[in-house]
């Protein structure tokens, strides 16, 4: 795979029948999670990555449900973590950021952490630096 490519990130229903067949273990989600942290946001992993992926997870559920869509604050960081997940395809929108909608790769990156988050609380979640 080429270095610059973007990580591309199986669609739900993938993980989901990993899951039904018992094999999608944590390990396998915080993989999945750190490519697309490090390969489509090219985040490194010094610091502590996992306090940005609350944020990040923050701005996705809201935009979740395209029929309950929650607003886009514009003064507290909400409003440049969306623009930055519109400019690398996990949400998309028309004529206002404010109004993004989710992308098919951003429902699998909430639904991985969502199902991590099912098993641990954030402050566990934790990833080795490369």
């Amino acid at each position: 795979m080429d270095e610059d490519a973007a990580f591309s990130l199986d669609p739900v229903e993938s993980w989901e029948n990993l899951e039904e067949c018992g094999i999608l273990d944590d390990a396998m989600m915080i993989d999945a999670i750190k490519n697309v942290w490090n390969r489509d946001f090219k985040f490194c992993d010094c610091g502590q990555p996992w306090k940005g992926l609350r944020a990040v997870h923050h701005v996705l559920n809201k935009r979740k449900d395209i029929d309950h869509l929650e607003p886009i604050h514009e003064d507290d960081g909400e409003l440049f973590i969306a623009c930055f997940l519109s400019s690398v395809g996990y949400l998309e929108h028309g004529g206002s950021v404010l109004g993004a909608w989710i992308t098919p790769s951003g429902k699998s990156f909430i639904w991985l952490i969502e199902k991590l988050l099912e098993r641990h609380q954030w402050d566990e979640i934790r990833w080795e630096s490369d």
